[in-house]
Formats: structure tokens, sequence, C-alpha cells
């Protein structure tokens, strides 16, 4: 017994020092553009600073105010360690991912190992399918284009209560009855981490009881009336648990989620379906196994799977039915449901595979000594080449390295600033989450501000705001209050003035602060070299402060093809008709307004009128496509 029992703490050591290596490997990708990074960075920088949030409600969170905390403190706790609160995020997630995936092996090592091995080999094989040929969501895929950090950390934990469980029924020889109460008491404190991984495992608990009572072989009213009262106390617990009281106020909250080439929900519920039947046929062979330790991860494996099959189907039905719910919370089931799938057919093949004489003849041979370390390592091999495959090829939305550099200087900025203003927003950076993530946290912008002016990259509403953080290329001017490393901060209303001047080369490429309120209206987004006219009417403003104009200069290209030879173009400053012409040929053209006489105005409104512009979508170019091009602005020079 301490042979064993020293074993295992030298094999769990390695595993965890080699998922510390994995996330370290890793942690310099952010895979997720997602406004979820932004929320669940906010609610750890937060926790960071006062560890527990003192019940009031920050605008800054919204919905987080509510949302429960148990993994984003285990991010505080990284964040620590590693010097960076969003370094502390980044650990945890890829920590979460590896470790889901290792004690996923784990409890499939409790089978004969011929058939460990088998499972094994199958599930990798699958896994690697699904990741780079045949696209379906699974474990790992939390922290990919969406980012549900708090659902990743609430499976490996499910997985690791499980795992627990199985090892003291296995090698401890604990009754079913105690392992069913120590799951419940683990899905109750898993409340408080994410309800769906706390409900699966609520699902198991109250499994496990109802088939030890159906194993029983004198079911007396006693009996029945203790089990109906032991499952009772459960769901009534676990309901009034102020965590998933608090997961109801956000159940409702809508989103998009990417299922890959799977059609929802018909995919979904196929999936479910399956994994039901596969739940019933392993749970059949388990039983028919004469119910040995060696087979009781068949056991856990079927009732996990029935359980988030049925409540997957549970939670599409009250959404259908009686409009409870989200699609998007019915979504989220696939990653579990898609990798039951993968684990339960493979296990199920392997059973049949061990009859082929010579792959069992294979295992036959195998001695217990070299399976200890062939075990060891597909535990955590396995896992690596899985999420290796699910990485590859992902797009990386930003590197931690820049989010760090920014994190540490507005920090830095903040210090030295006793009164930096109310009501700050984050620009600078071309990543628009990137901004509202930093708005929201670091400064604690209320969200009504930060989502139209930062997240949404709408105009600037300069009036709502006293001051302004710049990070990236930021440089010093006359605005500018302080300076650390990247990060500026500016006076929001000298900004105003500044960025609103006439007298100076706008660059229409991009989305540059100087850009946020000049461009009126009728502008699309920027693009490398300039930006398109979406409309019929685009208007460009600015002040002009120093009184003496000469001229205008814009440079721009018609959107001339086979179905448009021809685009007009009216050109009025403060009203009045400068220019009228029209355009053939698709190239930059440059035109020059003379404006001298507009000196003495304080403010230039140039509006350029395109009757001719067409959309895409209106040419079938691109059905997809209903701007209204007119011309391609590359830039404006006010002199």
């Amino acid at each position: 017994m301490h042979k064993r029992h020293s074993s295992n703490s030298g094999l769990t050591l390695f595993i965890l020092f080699f998922c510390t290596l994995f996330s370290l490997y890793y942690i310099n990708d952010l895979y997720s553009g997602s406004v979820d990074v932004a929320h669940v960075y906010a609610l750890i920088y937060r926790l960071n600073s006062d560890f527990f949030l003192n019940g009031q409600y920050d605008p800054s969170l919204g919905e987080m105010n509510f949302y429960p905390q148990g993994s984003h403190l285990i991010a505080v706790i990284a964040g620590k360690l590693l010097g960076s609160v969003y370094l502390g995020m980044q650990f945890t997630a890829f920590f979460s991912s590896i470790l889901t995936w290792v004690l996923i092996f784990s409890i499939l090592s409790f089978l004969p190992r011929n058939i460990f091995l088998l499972a094994s080999f199958l599930v990798t094989i699958f896994s690697l399918f699904f990741s780079l040929v045949f696209p379906y969501p699974i474990h790992g895929d939390e922290i990919v284009s969406n980012f549900f950090y708090s659902q990743s950390i609430g499976f490996t934990l499910g997985y690791l209560c499980i795992c627990f469980s199985l090892y003291l029924g296995v090698f401890n020889k604990v009754p079913m009855k105690t392992n069913s109460v120590f799951i419940f008491m683990s899905s109750y404190i898993l409340e408080y981490f994410h309800l769906l991984p706390a409900l699966l495992l609520l699902s198991v608990s109250l499994g496990l009881l109802s088939l030890d009572f159906l194993e029983q072989r004198k079911k007396t009213a006693i009996k029945v009336i203790f089990y109906f009262v032991a499952i009772m106390i459960g769901i009534i617990l676990f309901y009034m648990n102020p965590a998933f009281q608090s997961m109801r106020q956000i159940a409702d909250n809508d989103g998009a989620m990417n299922l890959g080439v799977a059609k929802y929900p018909a995919a979904l519920i196929i999936s479910c379906c399956t994994v039901l039947v596969m739940s019933l046929l392993m749970l059949k062979r388990y039983y028919n196994s004469g119910k040995l330790f060696s087979y009781l991860a068949l056991k856990y494996i079927s009732i996990y799977g029935v359980a988030a099959a049925a409540l997957c189907l549970l939670q599409f039905f009250l959404l259908h039915y009686f409009s409870i719910g989200s699609n998007y919370a019915v979504k989220k089931y696939s990653l579990v449901i898609d990798t039951i799938f993968i684990i339960q057919l493979s296990i199920l093949l392997a059973f049949n595979l061990k009859r082929i004489r010579l792959i069992n003849s294979i295992f036959v041979n195998l001695n217990k000594k070299r399976l200890f370390g062939l075990n060891a390592t597909i535990i955590i091999i396995a896992p690596v080449l899985i999420l290796m495959a699910l990485f590859h090829g992902q797009f990386v939305y930003e590197q931690s390295s820049k989010i760090v550099e920014y994190e540490s200087d507005i920090q830095h900025l903040m210090k030295l600033n006793i009164h930096p203003g109310d009501n700050l927003i984050v620009k600078g950076t071309d990543k628009n989450t990137i901004n509202y993530m930093l708005s929201i946290a670091i400064l604690k912008t209320p969200r009504e501000i930060a989502i139209p002016d930062v997240l949404l990259s709408n105009k600037i509403n300069y009036t709502a705001l006293e001051n302004l953080v710049v990070i990236g290329d930021a440089k010093e001017n006359d605005c500018t209050i302080s300076h650390y490393g990247s990060a500026s901060l500016l006076d929001a209303k000298c900004n105003i003035r500044l960025k609103n001047q006439c007298t100076q080369t706008f660059d229409l490429s991009g989305d540059e602060l100087s850009l946020s309120n000049v461009l009126n209206s009728g502008f699309g987004a920027g693009e490398k070299d300039g930006r398109w006219s979406t409309e019929n009417e685009a208007i460009f403003q600015c002040n002009n402060d120093v009184g003496k104009l000469n001229n205008l200069t814009i440079n721009a290209m018609p959107f001339i093809n086979n179905g448009l030879k021809k685009q007009r173009l009216k050109i009025l400053v403060n009203g009045i008709t400068k220019i009228d012409t029209s355009f053939d040929q698709s190239k930059i053209e440059q035109i020059v307004v003379p404006i001298d006489e507009f000196s003495a105005s304080k403010k230039l409104t140039i509006s350029f009128e395109m009757p001719d512009a067409k959309s895409p979508k209106e040419l079938e170019i691109n059905k997809n496509d209903g701007r209204k091009l007119g011309f391609f602005f590359t830039e404006i020079n006010v002199k």
C-alpha cells in the first residue's frame, strides 16, 4: 500500500510539473478575441485587488458582479506568482485544458490494461480527427474563439472528483453510498466555479445513489424512503446554494458559438441520443462483468454520459417549449457531449478489438512494471498530442507579451496620478477587445461608456470623459498630462481640439484616434491604405483654430467595375458647392479644393455627395456586402 501511494504521489507531482511546462509554452498566445476575455479578466483583476467583492454593484463588471468567483480566485493566485493578472488568467486557462485531458486518461486507466491502452489509442486518434479533419468542439476548445474560462476550470475539477472517487472505490473499496455523498459535496462546492459541470457532478451523484438502490436485493419501504429523501435533500441543497441563485440571474444571456461542421440543433440532438445509447451499452457491460472493480470506470462514464445527454436535451426542451434559457446554454453542452462521445465509442470499440487474437496476445505479454511506465506515458503524452492538434493553426488574437506590457504601463501611469479622472477609457491598440478589457478592468470604466466607445469602436463621446489613456505608439503632445512606457494620460477636452484641428494631414487607413471625431458619417472601417465611403453622402468635419486656410487636398479612388462605369462626385464646403465632377477610371485621383474663403469659419464641414454609389450586393459581386461604395479615400490634407 505504501509503495502504491508513493508511486502515485510521484506520478502526480510529475504530471503537475508537465502541465505547468505545457501551460508556459502556450501562455503567450491568446486564441480568443471574444468579449468574454475582457469580462473574465476584469473580475480577476478586481479580485486581485480585493480578493472578495464588497457586495456593492460595480458598473464596470456588469453581470460579473453575480458570477461565481471560484475559478477567478485560482487565476488571482497564479497571477501573484507570475507577477501579472493577465498571465495568471492565461496560465490557469491552459493548465486547466491540459489537466482536463490528463484526468480523462487517468479515469480510463482504471479499466483493465488492454482496454485502457486500446481505448486511449482510439481516443487520441478520434480527437485528432475531430481537431484536424472534421472540426467538432471538444474539451480544450473552451479557450479557442470563445473564452469559457470558468467552464473549463469547472470541468477540470469535475473530472478530478470523478477520478478521486474511482480511486476510493477501486483501491480503498469505499461503498457507493459514501462515494455518492462525496461527489454531491463536490458538486455543491463546484457551483462556486461554474454551474454546468456542477450539474453534471450532481447528476452523477444521484445516478450512483439510484443504481446503489436498484442493486439492493431487498428493497424495503424504509430503504425506499431513505434513498428518496437523500436524493431530494441533495437536489434541494444544490438548488438553495447562493451560487446557483446567482447563476440564474445570467442564465438567459445569449451569444455566438462555433460548432464546427455540426448543424445546430440537429447534430447536437443526434449526438445526445447516441451518447445515451452507448451509455446504456457500457452500463450493461459493467453489470455483465459481475460488477468487477476493474470495470467500475464503465459505471461512472456511463452515468456521466447519461447526465450530459439528458441535461442537454432538457435544456433544449425548456428553451424550445418554454423559452427558458438560451441557445448559447444548449450549445455549451457540445464540448462535453462530443468529448464523451469519443470516449465511449473508443471504449466500446476497444472491447471488440481485444477479441482479435494478435492484439490480445500483445497485452497478455506486457508485464506490470513496463505497463506502469507505459500507462504514465500515455496519461501525459496523449493529452499533449490532442491539444497541440487543437491549437495548431488557430488564429492568435494577440500576444500576451504585448498585453502584459500594456497592463504594467497603465498600472504605473495610474500611480503617477493622484486623481487620473473619472470615466477613463483606453484607446490606441488595433484590438477593440483589448482596449475594452483594459478599460473596464484597470480603469474601472462603466460598461455603458466602454461598450459603445471602445468595444464597438463608435465615435468617442469626449464630453463624458475627463481624461483618456492612449497606449501603443502614443507620443507626448500638448494634451499629455503624464507618460509611462507605452501609456499616456491625455486631457480629453484638449484632445478634442487637437485631434479635430483642420490644418493637418488625415491618414484614413486604420482606426487611428485622430479620426474619431472628424469622420462624421458615411465612412466605413479603416483598411490597410484607407477607407471606403459606405453611403451616398459622407461628411468630414474639423475645427479651424489657426484662421488662415489655403486649400483642401483629397486623395481618393472611385469604385468602378463592369456594372458601374462612372462615379459622380460633388464636394461641398460649409454647404457651398466647390467641386462637381465625375470619374470613369479606377485609380487614385488627387482633388484640390480652394478653401481660402472659409478662413474666418471656426469649423469646416466637407460633404461628399456620390449619387452613383452602389453596393457589391446590388452589382451581384458579393451578396453579403451591402455597403454603398462610392470612393476609397486614402488621405485628406488641409492647409
